[in-house]
């Protein structure tokens, strides 16, 4: 009998490697912005690496992406408005908070089967 539903995509060593460098290179820019962001930020990617959904779906990729940009954006805006580096980086880890429970909701929808 044939197996129904769809085919496991199979990583490319060169996906693997690019999301590493971009990973890296986004750390140590979320490092640049203070540690608490830089932690959090590590945190959201220990949580997709462990949920194994960091290789397997680029909507979490983007999501990191996305949420590096945004972190950075207002890390600055907060030291450059409020003259407040705590600040800023307060609010960067808020966050990628909320950008690690999205990423640990999604990875548990996906170990239950479901699409998204």
């Amino acid at each position: 009998m044939a197996k129904r539903g769809r085919k496991k995509k199979r990583l490319g060593i060169f996906n693997i490697l690019f999301e590493l460098i971009i990973l890296y290179a986004f750390s140590s820019l979320m490092f640049s912005l203070g540690y608490i962001t830089g932690i959090f930020y590590l945190v959201a990617i220990t949580i997709a690496i462990f949920e194994g959904i960091l290789f397997r779906t680029k909507w979490i990729s983007f999501m990191i992406v996305f949420g590096t940009i945004l972190t950075f954006v207002a890390g600055q805006l907060a030291l450059v408005t409020i003259d407040n580096a705590l600040a800023g980086d307060i609010i960067g880890a808020a966050i990628f908070f909320v950008v690690a429970v999205f990423i640990w909701q999604k990875g548990r929808k996906m170990k239950k089967g479901k699409r998204y």
